[in-house]
């Protein structure tokens, strides 16, 4: 990281880990004495670590007697102190304090990932990758992962923040696409062809996968379709098959108890953004949930080119992005009520099928 920004990372992180937990300050305080006889860890100490704005460098000098205060508030919150200082600095930081042991720790945890990376074929990476979300969010190179690894990075860690996603998209959702755009995909991306055979075969699996997972109820998903770069996605595919896409779409959105849509019609280029959880609603504490940058050239070029950038896990970062969803769908929405008052009345999905069977008509 680098950054200088590791103690008020901490103290984001230990303030969302209580509040996850459904502690106060005082109780997590009395939990954390209980620990260690020799020690007393006060409230002050708590609000003091979970401050922000008085966020102070790890300690360089070892603790009179018994453990630190962080090492017990640690253990009452119930993770590993290396867990959570790995999160939030970095070798140099850790190595300057009392807690340098943890950079070996990390050394050996960081070599046992790294062989994910160089796995030649795209079976082999799929296999090697961690089941852990968080084995996941610390792999090493992950900002290089392209094309097909990309995808099925994201696949991983979407099975197991499954419960919620929140999109800004340019394109469909990758469930209502067909094998075709597959094909196209993985053309674009020069696969060889036993990854070009994984990797639809993978492709097939996400969509069948989540699909059953949005009709069952078992997914909440509130997605924003750019208008712009829909329309320029299906003018590039035939009549047949942007007529199929858009049926799709219009049938999920009145199957799925829990899958919303809106197409927002905005001017410019817009970064596509995913924030995916493992809970229904968003936690107050963030937990469990992620938010990804998704770089990638329109699925129908020549040349296909698949990145993500996983955004640091910070309360203010994850904040911003689900800001800016809820954002984009609020204007969504007032572009919606300049409809007629009958569309205004029923529910948001309705308007939007209504405007997706437009655009049937429009495709004859």
């Amino acid at each position: 990281m680098g950054d200088s920004n590791g103690p008020r990372r901490l103290a984001e992180r230990l303030s969302a880990l209580r509040r996850e937990r459904g502690l106060t300050q005082e109780k997590l305080a009395e939990r954390a004495s209980m620990l260690d006889p020799g020690v007393t860890v006060s409230v002050d100490t708590v609000r003091v670590l979970e401050s922000v704005r008085k966020a102070r460098p790890l300690p360089v000098r070892p603790p009179a007697r018994g453990k630190f205060a962080l090492e017990l508030i640690a253990a009452a919150l119930g993770v590993e102190l290396a867990e959570l200082l790995w999160e939030c600095f970095d070798d140099e930081e850790l190595a300057r304090s009392c807690f340098s042991r943890i950079v070996e720790l990390r050394k050996k945890r960081v070599g046992s990932l790294r062989g994910v990376l160089g796995s030649e074929s795209l079976a082999d990476f799929i296999t090697s990758l961690p089941g852990d979300t968080e084995d996941l969010l610390r792999l090493p190179g992950i900002l290089q992962l392209k094309n097909e690894k990309a995808f099925a990075y994201i696949f991983a860690l979407e099975k197991n923040l499954s419960r919620l996603e929140m999109s800004i998209l340019a394109e469909p959702p990758v469930i209502f696409l067909d094998r075709e755009e597959d094909h196209r995909w993985a053309v674009g991306m020069g696969l060889s062809e036993d990854d070009y055979v994984t990797f639809v075969e993978h492709v097939r699996l996400y969509r069948e996968y989540f699909r059953n997972l949005v009709l069952t109820g078992r997914k909440r998903c509130k997605i924003v379709l750019i208008k712009r770069t829909f329309r320029e996605f299906l003018a590039s595919k035939s009549a047949d098959a942007a007529r199929a896409i858009v049926g799709n779409m219009i049938d999920t959105l009145r199957e799925a108890p829990k899958y919303e849509l809106v197409i927002l019609d905005l001017p410019g280029d817009v970064d596509e953004l995913e924030i995916i959880s493992a809970h229904d609603e968003i936690p107050s504490s963030l937990g469990d949930t992620v938010s990804l940058l998704i770089r990638q050239t329109s699925m129908s070029a020549r040349q296909v080119e698949y990145s993500l950038v996983p955004m640091p896990p910070t309360l203010s970062g994850l904040q911003r992005d689900i800001s800016r969803v809820n954002q984009y769908w609020s204007l969504a929405l007032d572009q919606y009520r300049t409809l007629t008052a009958t569309q205004l009345r029923t529910r948001t999905n309705s308007v939007t099928v209504r405007l997706l069977q437009n655009l049937l008509e429009r495709l004859g």
